[in-house]
């Protein structure tokens, strides 16, 4: 099983080794979850999923009495074993004022499509998936990293102290979480099944910041822009890349070749297999602020965001052969498509999240980008993506780093 990661875009040409987080504004691309709405009655929530139960709906403020009417909402049931959270916002509270509605509670509907598998404690940012679990960063409280079963529940701790500072990125096989600590300059990996955090590499004068993971290698960029390659345990590490596209924004990988945007506005690409200091291949150059990379096929899908560093073909999303042979402007939305930041991709759709926590789905042959942008989550004014989203086969997720929450929605 191979996993790549996908992680906050964070500028290490301006971080002091210190407690410095740059989050980006970069926006987060939800699946479709299967999206069911919760049935309210007289400020009462009732539903079923096969998720594990939708969450009741807060109860409605009051319109201005001595306090809020609305009751507290009732979990939903589950399908699948285990009751769910009836966690629904409690009466508004109010003296004369009008009370205020209770939140949705987990697993029950985010108000945007999505719904809600884990409450957070604010700013959750890097996320990594697998066969069970959701991991994620969050500079919450504190820098933790955790987990939480694809279908909702309470959050676990995965670890937390000093190897979790400034989580950069994850990376995720069938037996280790593997990260990247950008302040601390360490690569680590942890058993996802309980044991000893392990470092692999300890810099911090050249910090690692991206990752990816196959059968047998561990590659991961610098902030300098090279690509390393080393055995799992961390031995054996060389320098495979000669030139550089800059830092690396986000990175993707078939089984033989690696691909990553970088700063300088390049989509560049090198063998796994290549020699020390082989010359890095330009899948694309002249982008604008390119950000999300997404492999399907033989195609490169990736976003030129254009809010940070502007140019003639910001606000767009484009593609390009594997091999390099041609690079297409699939949606060049201009005003109409303000700042995406990160893409999917899957067998039949391209997935678009833009900062604001909007998400849409367009089809890979390109086109009028609103003429066939399907809106599945409506984000708000705010930016509240920073991090990229992930998926398995049937779902998105992503993190809300206002709220904390981590979301999903069925393809």
């Amino acid at each position: 099983m191979m996993r790549v990661c996908h992680a906050t875009v964070r500028d290490m040409r301006n971080a002091s080794l210190g407690f410095l987080f740059l989050a980006l504004v970069v926006p987060v691309v939800g699946c479709g979850d299967e999206v069911r709405d919760s049935t309210t009655t007289a400020g009462a929530a009732a539903s079923s999923a096969a998720d594990g139960g939708l969450g009741g709906a807060g109860g409605t403020a009051g319109s201005g009495g001595p306090d809020g009417g609305g009751a507290a909402g009732g979990g939903g049931s589950s399908s699948t074993g285990g009751a769910a959270d009836a966690s629904g916002g409690g009466a508004g509270a109010g003296g004369g004022s009008s009370g205020t509605s209770g939140a949705a509670g987990i697993g029950g509907s985010s108000g945007s499509g999505a719904t809600v598998i884990a409450d957070g404690d604010g700013h959750a940012y890097s996320l990594a998936v697998d066969d069970t679990d959701v991991y994620w960063w969050s500079m919450g409280n504190s820098a933790t990293i955790y987990r939480v079963p694809k279908t909702g529940g309470a959050p676990s701790v995965f670890e937390s102290g000093k190897p979790t500072h400034d989580v950069q990125c994850f990376a995720v096989d069938v037996t280790y979480l593997y990260w990247t600590n950008g302040v601390a300059g360490q690569l680590l990996k942890k058993p996802k099944g309980g044991g000893t955090t392990i470092v692999l590499y300890d810099n911090p004068a050249l910090p690692p910041l991206r990752i990816a993971v196959d059968a047998q290698h561990i590659f991961y960029t610098g902030w300098q822009g090279q690509v390393v390659r080393s055995n799992l345990d961390g031995s054996g590490s060389e320098t495979i890349t000669n030139g550089t596209c800059g830092q690396a924004r986000q990175i993707a990988q078939d089984s033989d070749t690696l691909y990553w945007t970088g700063d300088l506005g390049s989509v560049c690409s090198i063998p796994k297999n290549a020699s020390p200091n082989t010359m890095i291949s330009e899948v694309a150059s002249g982008q604008t602020d390119p950000r999300g990379l997404a492999l399907a096929d033989s195609n490169l899908y990736w976003a030129n965001n254009g809010q940070t560093y502007p140019g003639p073909n910001g606000n767009a999303i484009f593609s390009a052969p594997k091999d390099g042979n041609g690079t297409a402007a699939l949606f060049a939305g201009g005003s109409d498509m303000t700042y995406p930041n990160w893409v999917l991709v899957d067998s039949s759709w391209l997935w678009v999240m833009f900062g604001n926590g909007t998400l849409r789905r367009l089809p890979t042959s390109g086109g009028p980008y609103w003429n066939q942008s399907t809106p599945v989550v409506q984000g708000g004014s705010a930016s509240v993506v920073s991090a990229p989203p992930v998926q398995d086969a049937t779902h998105i997720y992503w993190a809300d780093t206002t709220t904390g929450e981590i979301l999903r929605i069925a393809k």
